[in-house]
């Protein structure tokens, strides 16, 4: 019997978005916090969710980017 092993190799973005996410979620687990502890927590969550909110947006348009560079080039091979 064979064995497959199947690798994914990642965008950096989508790398980068995962561990952003992975990141926010350890921040969020519960725990006996001060005050000062939950709002530091909390700045924290807000900075960590805008970044991952940035690196999806830029991916993204990469992507749009990419589509339509690839769209154009077709157009230009296409013959009329």
């Amino acid at each position: 019997m064979t064995q497959v092993i199947q690798l994914v190799i990642e965008p950096p973005k989508l790398r980068q978005a995962r561990n952003l996410t992975l990141a926010i979620m350890s921040l969020a687990q519960k725990g006996t916090l001060t005050p000062e502890q939950y709002q530091a927590r909390i700045e924290a969550v807000g900075i960590l969710a805008q970044e991952a909110h940035d690196v999806i947006v830029a991916a993204e348009c990469e992507t749009q980017h990419e589509t339509r560079k690839h769209g154009d080039t077709q157009r230009r091979h296409t013959p009329s």
